[in-house]
């Protein structure tokens, strides 16, 4: 609360207080009046933007899968991750710092993801808020759906998400609404299927924020910790049970392998 609004408010008789002090209440036996007090930021607050922006998301996500990156040199995990190599340095430094990554030897240093579930679960927290707006998100309405929820996406350089993701990795969630990737202007994949714009069109595409040659996944879906995510920012019941089998048959697994 700024000084000029405090005032204002004091002159109205309307009470406040906020996360840094400020206040304004007045009873009877009771009178409290304070302004000018900034909000203080939290240690490690800074730090943790970090790995939580849409840069250090992208980072993270890369790490996620594949942690073996963390031992590689930073330009390799930029390109990965598609971000500028002066972004690696300070996620690295922030998860060490955080005891997220445990870095170990003496001829080489080599590092470890440390509570790699939780890590999971701050980027799927953070992805949708953060991240995902900036992929450039349109909405199509499809008009021949059982064509398209059939056809291979990689030749338009393209991937599926979210439901129909979660249909192919699980064979257990009838897609309803279709989402894809793609890391090229989607307008042949837009002629081809007729597809015809419309905010409430049940299909999304976004663009690809990540490097296909290193996170490859079999056919023309999106890696699992994606769909994940994109089925955990929904509300839907059928969503969230494919999303449990996705992180059960395809993202544990592999965290126990590192």
């Amino acid at each position: 609360m700024t000084a000029h609004f405090a005032e204002k408010c004091r002159e109205i008789g309307l009470f406040f207080i906020d996360a840094a002090g400020n206040a304004y209440l007045r009873d009877r036996q009771l009178f409290v009046y304070v302004t000018g007090r900034k909000q203080t930021v939290e240690p490690g607050r800074l730090e943790t933007n970090r790995r939580t922006n849409a840069a250090g998301l992208r980072v993270l996500f890369t790490i996620l899968c594949r942690p073996d990156l963390l031992n590689a040199p930073y330009r390799e995990l930029a390109a990965a991750a598609g971000v500028a190599l002066g972004t690696v340095g300070p996620v690295i430094k922030n998860l060490e710092a955080a005891k997220h990554v445990a870095t170990f030897g003496t001829v080489r240093t080599m590092r470890r993801l440390i509570d790699a579930e939780r890590l999971i679960e701050e980027w799927v927290t953070f992805y949708p808020a953060a991240l995902r707006p900036k992929l450039n998100p349109r909405r199509f309405r499809v008009p021949d759906r059982e064509r398209m929820q059939h056809t291979n996406l990689l030749p338009y350089a393209a991937y599926w998400g979210g439901e129909t993701a979660a249909d192919r990795l699980t064979g257990n969630l009838k897609a309803e609404r279709l989402t894809i990737y793609t890391r090229e202007n989607p307008l042949k994949l837009i002629a081809d299927f007729k597809l015809r714009a419309d905010l409430n069109g049940d299909l999304e595409i976004l663009d690809a924020f990540w490097d296909p040659k290193i996170l490859a996944e079999e056919g023309d879906i999106v890696p699992p910790l994606l769909a994940y995510a994109d089925l955990m920012a929904t509300t839907d019941g059928r969503n969230l049970e494919a999303a449990k089998l996705i992180y059960e048959r395809h993202i544990a697994p592999r965290l126990r392998t590192h």
